[in-house]
């Protein structure tokens, strides 16, 4: 079995076309495991297809092989460049609430209800979550937004109203991701808690259950939107750790 179906099946994810006829017991155990794989991955929510694509689990592995990761997870990375990473990031959260705010506004315009609720919902919910993080972080709010936040934020004013839930996946997708590693004394890292802990989760995000609903866009043309998102994400993450940016292009 591919590692993809041992990993739906480890999580128990099934969906079957007609749930009240699920195999029994030894029935399931007679189906193929190509048939079964193949099930398993015609049934994969959409937003789950997207994460574990190739090109997708490539970008994040570099992610995860990043200078800001490594050193955390060992406690080694400084402070100082800690503080400027929670600086872009409340700044990040601002312009999202401000991104979300405008295409709520314009799916207003179109009429399109759903996207619009789901939009001024996640609006409300970046700017509190701007406003929290400051106090409780105790930043300044007026931290210097590096190259790579910049591109990240100019990316997502341009990305179409339609699309920007899907621009959004990498964000909710990834820090979960990175949260998994193994982090070194863990009772001693300062990291453990303020990150690590702070970003693992094992349900779906709101946007993740939002994205698995869309019907109106091919997997090659999310995956597009998607890969970019997981790109700037990468950069962010890189350039925090003193690292250079790659070129988006390239990755």
């Amino acid at each position: 079995m591919s590692s993809i179906a041992l990993h739906l099946f480890v999580e128990g994810k099934w969906h079957f076309k007609t749930p009240n006829r699920v195999l029994s017991h030894n029935k399931f155990q007679d189906v193929g495991e190509k048939t079964l794989e193949k099930s398993l991955i015609l049934y994969t929510p959409f937003s789950k297809k997207l994460f574990m694509n190739p090109t997708s689990q490539k970008i994040i592995k570099e992610a995860l092989s990043t200078t800001f990761i490594k050193g955390m997870a060992q406690g080694k990375f400084p402070l100082s460049n800690y503080r400027n990473f929670l600086e872009q990031d409340a700044a990040y959260f601002y312009h999202v609430a401000d991104v979300y705010r405008l295409a709520a506004v314009k799916m207003d315009d179109h009429n399109n209800k759903e996207y619009a609720n789901f939009y001024w919902r996640q609006s409300t919910k970046f700017y509190h979550l701007h406003e929290n993080f400051i106090r409780e972080k105790a930043l300044s709010g007026e931290g210097q937004e590096g190259t790579a936040l910049q591109a990240y934020k100019e990316f997502l004013s341009n990305v179409g109203p339609e699309q920007l839930a899907l621009a959004m996946l990498p964000c909710s997708m990834l820090y979960p991701e990175l949260a998994r590693v193994e982090v070194q004394n863990p009772a001693g890292n300062v990291y453990e808690e303020d990150f690590f802990k702070e970003n693992r989760r094992d349900d779906e995000s709101s946007t993740e259950k939002f994205v698995n609903e869309i019907k109106d866009i091919s997997e090659q043309r999310a995956l597009l939107i998607f890969w970019r998102g997981l790109k700037h994400e990468l950069n962010l993450l890189r350039e925090v750790g003193d690292q250079p940016a790659l070129p988006i292009q390239q990755l």
